[in-house]
């Protein structure tokens, strides 16, 4: 299962990408979405947290877009593919933010 869609960079860059869209146009998904940046505004402060399974990267992107702005976010993932797309993401949309993004080596 690692090997053929994990680590398979071409399947899972079209998982991430289906699934980030289905974040808006799924009711389900969309909900989901929604409930993680209500809760997300009742964190108290905290400087750092660690982001596990970051997938397309919308939620890290809510996490550090939250009131309470974070120094930093260690993301791990099992796909590279997500990793690259997390990152990819939050550079483009928020390069401000790019520093506080820490990925495995």
């Amino acid at each position: 299962m690692v090997e053929s869609v994990y680590a398979d960079l071409s399947v899972m860059k079209k998982y991430m990408l289906r699934l980030a869209l289905s974040q808006f146009l799924w009711k389900h998904h969309f909900h989901l979405f929604s409930f993680y940046r209500t809760e997300l505004a009742k964190v108290p402060p905290i400087r750092h947290a660690l982001e596990v399974g970051s997938g397309h990267g919308l939620f890290l992107l809510e996490m550090l877009k939250s009131a309470h702005p974070l120094d930093r976010v260690d993301v791990v993932d099992i796909s590279a593919q997500s990793l690259a797309l997390s990152e990819s993401l939050v550079a483009t949309l928020r390069p401000d933010f790019a520093g506080r993004i820490h990925l495995p080596t």
